[in-house]
């Protein structure tokens, strides 16, 4: 049964955690729900300060932002379990553990500030939840970037000044023109080869929009987040292309 209600606010689950390892370091979640052909629960958590991700089903956010508690860097780095503890507006823990689930070996806690997690009571006591993944290096890079979008077309590019690359690509519906420049949010550190001619997945949302070579995998090429300063954000419903569309060239 990995996933539970509890009456905790989240000093307490930190308490816990503080009092199993004293290491720690800052880390973004997203749980989130999967459904179609076979319902899960996925979740994916990164530290970019330890330049690792533990990836469960495939998906990718950066919300909500909490901290991550280790007892040895060296353990993330293999499959695991998780359990999923929540109470709705409070907070979100997850432990992470091998074969004991008594004695798990590292825990992420955040507050639940967009009381965002109340779909996970569907789960509480399913015992057919698979919560298994996969801790993985994860290296990024921080670039600043701009998003062109020409009015009232489906083309659209984004540039990379500071590495001079640009990548386009087309939406399934009609922009407005829009100019949008993203904060200095990392992207996943790849060859810089990867950037001339190649072609990537677009997985577009009101709030990101990511570009990695394959679905089912967790391999990114870059993802891209407008700043949130005067409300800045895409239009348009989300979709993931079918194929590699986006093209990435020299500026």
């Amino acid at each position: 049964m990995p996933v539970y209600n509890t009456n905790s606010t989240s000093e307490q689950p930190r308490a816990q955690a503080e009092s199993r390892v004293k290491l720690s370091e800052p880390a973004a979640a997203l749980v989130y729900r999967g459904g179609n052909a076979q319902d899960f629960v996925g979740l994916r958590i990164e530290s970019q300060a330890l330049s690792v991700a533990f990836v469960s089903n495939i998906s990718f956010s950066r919300d909500p932002l909490g901290d991550l508690y280790y007892r040895d860097v060296r353990d993330l780095a293999d499959d695991c379990s998780y359990d999923i503890y929540f109470k709705v507006g409070e907070v979100l823990s997850v432990t992470f553990y091998g074969d004991d689930p008594n004695s798990p070996f590292a825990q992420f806690v955040s507050r639940d500030l967009a009381s965002a997690l109340g779909w996970l009571s569907y789960y509480v006591g399913n015992t057919s939840v698979q919560t298994q993944g996969t801790w993985q290096s994860y290296i990024v890079v921080n670039i600043v970037a701009k998003l062109f979008c020409r009015s009232r077309e489906t083309s659209a590019e984004i540039d990379l000044t500071p590495i001079e690359k640009t990548v386009k690509f087309s939406l399934p519906f009609k922009a407005l023109s829009t100019i949008i420049q993203s904060r200095r949010h990392p992207q996943p550190q790849v060859p810089q080869e990867r950037f001339n001619g190649h072609k990537d997945i677009v997985d577009y949302n009101a709030d990101r929009i990511l570009f990695y070579p394959q679905t089912g995998k967790s391999e990114m090429t870059a993802y891209f987040i407008p700043r949130e300063e005067g409300g800045a954000s895409f239009e348009g419903q989300q979709f993931i292309s079918d194929s590699p569309t986006a093209t990435w060239s020299v500026l």
